[in-house]
């Protein structure tokens, strides 16, 4: 199932008026923060777009549920992504880098780059992956670090974790029949709660139509 699509007509009330839709969404999200910073949620004829800073994927993923399991949002797009990057060091320059090398097409000042922010090309890998000796052709680059530390992603298709699925629950559902579901194990609805913290407030109260993440490994 799908990250990025819900039910429209179910979940949290959170606005009646649609030009306060974006910032009561951010500010339920940020109530119960689940790992972002400078977010900012906008919202226009169903969509929710979100830009933040996120601590990892887990973060990124709580955030777009707890945005789409509210009443009126079918969609969740993001606008622009950073992810904190555990370890950043930029290319080793190579003995025969002189200025003339640095003018070819791998070079920084002939990249396009959107953000103000000093930036070094990274790897198209995650965060754990941003580590190069060598550049890369500046039209397959998705990722920058910034000064401050956070990989910047342009490509959507790295914003899904592969290990990690997601589930609509439907009417007679609970936790632990999930849990027996998914994992062969009832008992394992804790940990599955654990990784909802913040989508789901009561282990409890889950209501059909509500988006969860479900880990291959919890």
């Amino acid at each position: 199932m799908s990250l990025w699509n819900f039910t429209k007509n179910i979940g949290r009330n959170l606005f009646t008026n649609e030009k306060k839709a974006g910032e009561n969404i951010q500010a339920h999200i940020e109530a119960s923060n689940p790992g972002v910073d400078q977010l900012e949620v906008t919202y226009d004829n169903g969509v929710a777009y979100v830009s933040g800073r996120f601590e990892d994927r887990t973060a990124l993923e709580k955030t777009i549920l707890m945005a789409g399991n509210v009443k009126g949002v079918e969609r969740v797009e993001m606008k622009k992504v950073a992810f904190k990057a555990a370890k950043v060091a930029p290319p080793a320059p190579g003995p025969l880098e002189t200025a003339d090398a640095l003018a070819t097409p791998n070079s920084l000042d002939d990249m396009t780059v959107t953000s103000t922010e000093t930036v070094t090309p990274a790897a198209s890998g995650y965060a754990s992956d941003i580590i190069q000796s060598e550049p890369i052709p500046a039209d397959e680059i998705t990722h920058y670090v910034t000064d401050d530390g956070f990989v910047e992603v342009s490509n959507p298709g790295d914003l899904e974790d592969p290990t990690v699925s997601y589930y609509e629950i439907q009417s007679g559902d609970s936790l632990s029949k999930i849990a027996k579901n998914f994992y062969g194990d009832a008992m394992k609805y804790k940990e599955l709660f654990a990784a909802n913290r913040e989508v789901i407030e009561d282990p409890d109260k889950i209501y059909p139509g509500q988006k969860i993440r479900i880990p291959s490994i919890v």
